[in-house]
């Protein structure tokens, strides 16, 4: 019974174990952005062919070659949304840019003298500092590369790595 239970518990995650094994990297295909490390120099461009003996790789209309084993890196680019930073920007410049117009105009020396209070010149400074803090925040974050870069294997596509991956051990 024991050993039935086990085996429910084990094979599901064993499976998972293996199918995360097999994932060695994004496949390159033709037509792939990439970004190609040879001799400390990185270059970025579209994948041309991709085969045993090497590597042609496609920038401005100009075709480079290199022998496989001379490639240090290969690099699958990944195009995402500029979305996600663009309102991560936004919303860090708005908390950080509120907090610091509440205490540059609530801390200055005239808003005690104010007619509606101190409270209202924090509120005025939160308001106006969180606008600014926000427009600057999304363009910064707009502005953060729209490509997400996995590195892929160069030598022995297709083989395991040896060493990696999750191991699963159960005795009775």
């Amino acid at each position: 019974m024991r050993r039935a239970i086990a085996v429910l518990f084990v094979l599901p995650l064993a499976g998972s174990v293996l199918r995360a094994q097999d994932q060695v990297g994004p496949a390159l295909t033709a037509g792939a952005k990439v970004r190609v490390t040879v001799g400390g120099v990185r270059i970025v461009g579209t994948l041309a062919r991709y085969d045993a003996d090497s590597i042609a790789l496609v920038r401005e209309q100009v075709t480079y070659r290199w022998p496989r084993h001379s490639v240090a890196t290969v690099e699958v680019g990944e195009r995402r949304s500029r979305l996600g930073p663009t309102l991560g920007g936004m919303t860090i410049g708005i908390v950080v840019g509120g907090g610091v117009g509440a205490l540059l105009l609530g801390t200055s020396q005239g808003a005690e003298d104010n007619f509606f209070g101190p409270e209202f010149a924090y509120a005025v400074g939160a308001f106006f500092g969180g606008i600014a803090g926000g427009l600057t925040g999304g363009i910064v974050g707009y502005n953060r590369s729209p490509w997400r870069w996995t590195e892929t294997p160069v030598h022995g596509v297709g083989v395991r790595p040896f060493g990696r991956g999750i191991g699963v051990s159960v005795a009775f």
